[in-house]
């Protein structure tokens, strides 16, 4: 071999370009994974908090809430009555983002008591540990309802591609 050969850069070879290529393409993807993802929440929350326009904050808002509310939750009807995941109810609970004034908050409270006021019950198993009570379930209706008025009155699809 001659001199030129030997002294050829790394980099303009095939092993040295696949590299390189690998290298750019690493990159990417961990740029993509770091911006996007399953960050609804945190989504939704900043969006909310950065939105210019107090009308698209409030939407933003009452989509959120709608989210947390229209989540499909589990249950378990027994001989001795209905089970939920108190785990599951007690986030869902947690995550609304009522405005200070809004008169729905009085009923997540008394949902939130009734829901912490109850104990745990393991008697079918560790997923299903909250009795769920008709108080709770009127409670839980209200909210629901009261929710779904106000998204739609902010112009927010709450069918979720069921009709």
């Amino acid at each position: 071999m001659s001199g030129i050969d030997e002294k050829r850069s790394f980099w303009i070879t095939v092993p040295g370009i696949l590299t390189g290529l690998a290298a750019v393409i690493t990159a990417v993807a961990g740029v993509v994974a770091a911006t996007t993802g399953p960050h609804l929440d945190r989504t939704l929350r900043t969006s909310a908090a950065t939105a210019t326009d107090s009308g698209e904050a409030t939407r933003v808002q009452w989509q959120h809430n709608w989210l947390a509310v229209s989540k499909p939750r589990g249950a378990l009807g027994t001989a001795g009555g209905t089970w939920t995941n108190r785990d599951e109810f007690l986030r869902m609970l947690r995550a609304l983002d009522l405005p200070q004034d809004d008169a729905l908050i009085p009923v997540r409270d008394q949902l939130l008591t009734l829901v912490l006021a109850t104990p745990e019950d393991l008697a079918n198993g560790p997923h299903w540990s909250l009795p769920y009570t008709a108080d709770m379930r009127h409670l839980e209706e209200e909210l629901q309802r009261g929710i779904q008025d106000r998204a739609i009155a902010h112009h927010i699809d709450v069918t979720d591609g069921r009709r």
